[in-house]
C-alpha cells in the first residue's frame, strides 16, 4: 500500500501551526533545516513599523520595517532619475547601502542630496509625491524637503554634487536593496569624510545616545551598542558584536 500525502497541504498546516509562535515572538522567518524556511508576512509576524517595540533604542528594526524605508528611498531616487535630477544617498543612507546594500539595522530615517542647482525643479515634483498611490506627505522646511510615507522621514538637502555635475564623469552607483542607485563619489571614502575612520563599526543613531554628532559616536575608541529596552528580546542589539555585517544578512526578526 503506498500513502501519498499533498505536500502542499502539509506545508500550509504547519505554517499555520507556526504562525502564533512567529506572533509571539516576531520574526518573520522560522529555519525548520537547511532547506526549510516558513515565512510570515508583517502582519502575521507583528513586526509592521507601527507595532510597539519595533523601533526601541537598542534593538534592531524588524526586516518589514526596513523594507518599508527602503522602498521609500527608491521611490525618491527614482522619481529624481525620471525626471532628469541630480540626487544621491547621502549621510547614513549612503553609510547603509555600503555596509549592508540596505538601511542601517538601526537607521532613524533616510537621508538624500539633490544638487543645489535642481532644488527649483525639485520643488515641482512635488504633485508626482503627493499622488493618490504615492503615500507621501510634502513638507519644505528651512531649505530642504521633508518627505513623510506612514513611517519614515525622507530628507532631501540640497549639496554641490561634484561627482554628478562634472562633465564625461559617470555617476556613481551603488546597490541599495535590490536596485542599484546613485551615491557618492567613493562612497567609503566619502563615508570616512563624514564620519572618521571606524564607520565600518557599528553604534546606533547619535542622537540616540546623547552624542553631540555622527563624527563623535565613530571617532571614539568603543564600539558598542547601547542596552536593550526590551532584555531577552532576539532583536536586541547588545548580544551582537560591533564589527562586521555577516550576523545582519540572515534576517533577525
Amino acid at each position: 500500500m503506498a500513502i501519498v500525502t499533498d505536500e502542499s497541504q502539509q506545508l500550509e498546516s504547519t505554517h499555520r501551526q507556526w504562525r502564533d509562535l512567529a506572533f509571539h515572538l516576531q520574526v518573520e522567518r522560522i529555519r525548520m533545516n537547511s532547506s526549510y524556511v516558513l515565512e510570515y508576512g508583517c502582519k502575521d509576524a507583528g513586526t509592521t513599523c507601527s507595532t510597539k517595540g519595533i523601533r526601541q533604542v537598542g534593538k534592531a528594526l524588524s526586516k518589514c520595517c526596513m523594507k518599508e524605508l527602503s522602498n521609500d528611498i527608491k521611490v525618491v531616487m527614482r522619481t529624481c532619475r525620471e525626471n532628469g535630477m541630480l540626487c544621491q544617498l547621502n549621510a547614513g543612507t549612503n553609510l547603509g547601502a555600503i555596509k549592508f546594500n540596505s538601511v542601517l539595522p538601526w537607521e532613524l530615517d533616510a537621508d538624500i542630496s539633490v544638487h543645489h542647482s535642481n532644488l527649483t525643479a525639485f520643488d515641482k515634483l512635488k504633485s508626482n509625491f503627493l499622488a493618490k498611490n504615492s503615500g507621501f506627505t510634502w513638507k519644505s522646511y528651512q531649505g530642504h524637503v521633508n518627505l513623510f510615507s506612514s513611517n519614515w522621514k525622507v530628507e532631501v538637502y540640497p549639496h554641490v554634487l561634484v561627482n554628478l555635475s562634472l562633465p564625461n564623469l559617470s555617476r556613481t552607483i551603488i546597490e541599495f536593496d535590490g536596485e542599484y542607485v546613485e551615491t557618492a563619489l567613493s562612497p567609503g571614502l566619502f563615508g570616512r569624510n563624514l564620519y572618521g575612520k571606524e564607520i565600518y563599526q557599528h553604534v546606533q543613531h547619535w542622537s540616540v545616545i546623547a552624542k553631540k554628532d555622527a563624527w563623535d559616536i565613530y571617532s571614539g575608541h568603543v564600539k558598542q551598542f547601547p542596552r536593550c529596552s526590551t532584555p531577552g528580546h532576539h532583536a536586541c542589539l547588545d548580544k551582537f558584536k560591533p564589527d562586521g555585517n555577516l550576523i545582519f544578512k540572515e534576517p533577525i526578526l
